[in-house]
């Protein structure tokens, strides 16, 4: 009898360890979950910003635009002028 009760003790103790365990990997792996979903969340985010960029890219006015700011090219007969106290 007594063998029985510490037989059905170990197996109860065997099966505590393993929902314990369990329990631990599923915590982790909603962790990681969640975590891929806010990357996914902030790639989405990141995707249609370079998409509306491409299309904004493809319009006469932003070509210019960028041409004016990034190689500070002028129409003909345009002045540039430069703003010495600004150190960017």
């Amino acid at each position: 009898m007594k063998k029985r009760k510490i037989f059905w003790l170990l197996v109860m103790v065997f099966f505590g360890v393993i929902f314990i365990k369990q329990q631990f990997i599923l915590n982790r792996l909603k962790k990681q979950y969640t975590q891929c979903n806010d990357q996914l969340s902030k790639l989405k985010v990141q995707n249609q910003q370079l998409q509306d960029e491409l299309k904004m890219s493809q319009r006469e006015d932003y070509i210019e635009k960028m041409a004016r700011r990034k190689l500070n090219l002028a129409k003909p007969g345009e002045i540039i002028l430069k703003d010495v106290n600004n150190r960017n």
